[in-house]
C-alpha cells in the first residue's frame, strides 16, 4: 500500500506512432507501469498528435475506438468508459492524444486519458519540429528522459503549455507549406514560385470536397513530374494522410 501511494505519475512522452508499434512492450511486476521500449526511451504514457481516420462506437457497450494516423504509422485508440473523450471525435479530426500503451495479442493500442481536437495547424508544425529535434538528439538514459519532463502532461491532466515561435511567416498561409518544401528537398518552380510539394498540397486542398481527393486526380491536376514520390514523402512526414485507400486529405 505504501508503494502505491508513493507512485509517481509518469511523464507523457512525445512520440511518433511508429515508436509505439515498432517498440518492445515490457511488462513489469507490482505497481510499476508497463511500457514501450523504443531505443533508450521507456514510454509508459505517450503524447501523440495524429488524424482520426476511422471510428467505431458500439451500440451495446461503452467501447469506442478510433484509428489514429500520424504519417509514421497507425494505432488503435480504445476507450471503455461511458463518457469517453472519444465520443465527440469525428473522422478527419486532428487530435492530441495522451494515453497509456497496452498490448493485446500482437497488437499495440492506446488507452486514452486525454483526447483533444487541434484547431490550429501551427501546433502540428510545432510538434514536427519537436520530434525532429528529439530524433536528432543523442539517446538519453530512460531515467534522465523521464526526469526531463519532455512532452509531459501535468498531474491535473492539463496539457503542458507550449510556446509557438517563428510563425510570422505563416500569416499568409504559405509558411507551413514552404517548410514542407525545404524538408522534402524540392526546388522552387521558376515559373509559379511553388515547389513540388506546394503544388501537390494545393491540388489536394482544391479537389477535396470533404471526402478526400483521389490519388490519380492529384497526380494529373498537380502537373508535377514526380508527383507520386512527393505524395509518398508527404504521407511519410505526416503533411497529408489517406482517409481511405486512394483518397488523400490535408491535415488542416
Amino acid at each position: 500500500m505504501i508503494k502505491m501511494e508513493s507512485q509517481v505519475r509518469q511523464t507523457a512522452i512525445k512520440a511518433r506512432i511508429s515508436h509505439l508499434i515498432n517498440g518492445r512492450y515490457v511488462v513489469q511486476e507490482g505497481w510499476e507501469p508497463n511500457y514501450i521500449l523504443h531505443n533508450d526511451s521507456r514510454i509508459s504514457r505517450a503524447n501523440i498528435i495524429g488524424v482520426a481516420v476511422s471510428k467505431n462506437q458500439s451500440e451495446f457497450s461503452n467501447n469506442t475506438s478510433i484509428i489514429l494516423d500520424d504519417g509514421s504509422g497507425r494505432i488503435n485508440v480504445r476507450s471503455f468508459e461511458e463518457n469517453s473523450s472519444l465520443n465527440s471525435v469525428s473522422v478527419g479530426d486532428v487530435l492530441l492524444i495522451v494515453g497509456r500503451p497496452r498490448q493485446y495479442g500482437d497488437e499495440i493500442y492506446l488507452v486514452p486519458e486525454i483526447a483533444r481536437k487541434i484547431e490550429d495547424q501551427r501546433w502540428v508544425d510545432v510538434r514536427k519540429k519537436e520530434l525532429a529535434s528529439i530524433d536528432a538528439a543523442p539517446a538519453a538514459e530512460p531515467d534522465q528522459q523521464e526526469k526531463s519532463g519532455q512532452g509531459a502532461a501535468d498531474d491535473s491532466g492539463e496539457i503542458e503549455t507550449e510556446v509557438i515561435e517563428d510563425h510570422e511567416d505563416h500569416d499568409d498561409g504559405s509558411g507551413a507549406q514552404a517548410g514542407s518544401a525545404v524538408a522534402h528537398g524540392q526546388d522552387q518552380d521558376a515559373d509559379s514560385g511553388q515547389s513540388g510539394p506546394d503544388k501537390v498540397m494545393a491540388a489536394i486542398k482544391k479537389a477535396d470536397s470533404g471526402d478526400g481527393a483521389a490519388f490519380e486526380e492529384i497526380i494529373s491536376s498537380s502537373r508535377v513530374d514526380n508527383a507520386e514520390d512527393i505524395i509518398s514523402n508527404l504521407l511519410k512526414n505526416g503533411d497529408i494522410f489517406e482517409i481511405r485507400p486512394g483518397r488523400l486529405k490535408m491535415l488542416d
